[in-house]
């Protein structure tokens, strides 16, 4: 008996689990779409609920308010891109950074929607500064031993020159009706800093 309860319960948690999981896919679908027409300040719970046909009250089961859905959102997508960047070795990074700017193409790609809207011009402008500063704390980590003290001021600005110029191409290449491969992106983005990163050199 106790063992069928609990396979019960396991179950139960499952469903539930599902459950969770769907209705926030809808909601989130649903900021995806009325981010294409106005600013996330300007959405309110009510728009958002009846454009996802979800009530209120399980609107505020996950979240707080639109902020507090949107603060979720970023927070989840960073931990996936610290995950991301941590599969990969300073020292490999070093001799050759094309697999994690690869990585990074492939993510935006597979989070199309996500990036475009979260980024795009009714989006959230700290979340552009969330990511440089993840990336930035990671590369400083990685080049700081590798550049000599006095060269590590002129790193900081090719970083943010590289940053933007990436992140930019990112948003070009999402936006294109006919998108090159991550792959073929990856090889461009690799080209121009490692180019950058030989001139500091």
């Amino acid at each position: 008996m106790a063992t069928a309860s609990l396979q019960q319960i396991k179950k139960t948690e499952q469903k539930t689990d599902r459950r969770v999981r769907r209705t926030k896919a809808l909601l989130s679908e649903a900021l995806f779409s009325l981010l294409e027409s106005k600013n996330y300040q300007d959405i309110s719970v009510k728009e958002l609920c009846e454009a996802a046909d979800v009530n209120r009250g399980t609107f505020y089961l996950h979240y707080k308010d639109i902020y507090d859905m949107v603060e979720q959102i970023e927070q989840d997508i960073l931990s996936q891109f610290e995950e991301l960047i941590s599969k990969h070795a300073p020292v490999s990074l070093n001799a050759n950074p094309n697999p994690l700017i690869y990585d990074i193409f492939q993510f935006a790609m597979d989070n199309r929607t996500l990036y475009t809207s979260l980024l795009g011009p009714n989006g959230d402008i700290s979340f552009l500064l969330k990511i440089k500063k993840l990336f930035r704390e990671r590369l400083m980590e990685l080049y700081a031993s590798t550049f000599p003290q006095e060269e590590l001021t002129r790193f900081e600005y090719f970083y943010h020159f590289a940053a933007s110029g990436c992140i930019g191409l990112i948003e070009h290449w999402l936006q294109s009706e006919t998108p090159k491969s991550p792959e073929e992106m990856a090889a461009l983005a690799n080209d121009i800093i490692t180019i950058g990163i030989r001139s500091l050199t």
